[in-house]
């Protein structure tokens, strides 16, 4: 699938660089707010977006997703001083897995956070005669 990028606190969207400093990618304008990370937690690193009044497009993306639930959402939360669009402020950027996600009429909740390795099967690549065709005898 591809990236989608938003921004709020925008009337338009707007194109800002990435952090590698050279790449800009258009943000396109959608209210949302953010519940970040509690600092007094030690446990995890937990984060909620939610955005009200949402359209079809994402709705349908949402739905789409469901039907493929081996493939992870990810959330890059990034920075910018309006002053200054060519430059990410929080780099490097707070990447996040998307744990969880609530639809109801009004709004979509997305609970975002660090994987938890220890629920990772070991070992995580499957070995196949496709990948390794050493194995094949």
């Amino acid at each position: 699938l591809e990236e989608v990028r938003y921004v709020t606190n925008e009337s338009g969207g707007f194109d800002g660089t990435l952090e590698d400093g050279t790449t800009v990618v258009y943000y396109e304008p959608l209210p949302f707010a953010v519940v970040p990370p509690n600092s007094g937690d030690e446990s995890a690193i937990r984060m909620q977006v939610v955005i009200d009044n949402v359209g079809k497009a994402l709705v349908d993306e949402l739905e789409a997703l469901s039907e493929r639930p081996t493939e992870p959402i990810k959330l890059t939360f990034r920075i910018y001083l309006k002053s200054d669009l060519t430059v990410v402020q929080n780099d490097p950027t707070l990447k996040l897995d998307i744990m969880g996600v609530v639809m109801n009429n009004a709004s979509v909740t997305f609970e975002a956070g660090l994987m938890n390795i220890r629920s990772l099967p070991f070992p995580s690549v499957l070995y196949d005669i496709d990948k390794f065709p050493g194995l094949y005898r």
